[in-house]
């Protein structure tokens, strides 16, 4: 599970300062400690990104050149219609991308279509 940093910090401040919670649990975590497993955590990230990676790379030859694409398509988009991308690639709603970005339903709609224009043209798909 990858959290980001402010996720991370609600998450253990959650545990470090809730009266539920035994302090038993925790009761040698300074400061230090906390910010040693933050840095273990970032480390853990950048291992499962760097380990997807290589992955990637383990697909048939044949779909090397559509991932290949890809990338090259990923890198036309602007940072905006890459967030609305992303969040329309794991099946977000309209609704919720403008929520979560803070912009219009609109506007999402609008980043999204200059996303999937950008990849048509670079995977070369005519629209005549």
């Amino acid at each position: 599970m990858c959290l980001t940093y402010r996720a991370r910090k609600i998450f253990f401040s959650f545990f470090k300062g809730n009266k539920y919670c035994n302090k038993m649990d925790w009761p040698l975590l300074t400061e230090d400690d906390y910010e040693r497993l933050i840095e273990s955590i970032d480390l853990g990230d950048e291992f499962f990104q760097k380990l997807a990676a290589f992955r990637s790379g383990l697909i048939s030859p044949e779909m090397r050149k559509w991932q290949l694409m890809a990338h090259q398509a990923y890198d036309t988009l602007s940072e905006r219609e890459l967030q609305v991308f992303k969040r329309r690639l794991k099946q977000h709603s309209f609704p919720v991308i403008a929520e979560n970005l803070a912009i219009s339903e609109s506007s999402a709609k609008t980043y999204w279509r200059r996303a999937v224009r950008k990849c048509w043209d670079t995977f070369g798909v005519n629209l005549s």
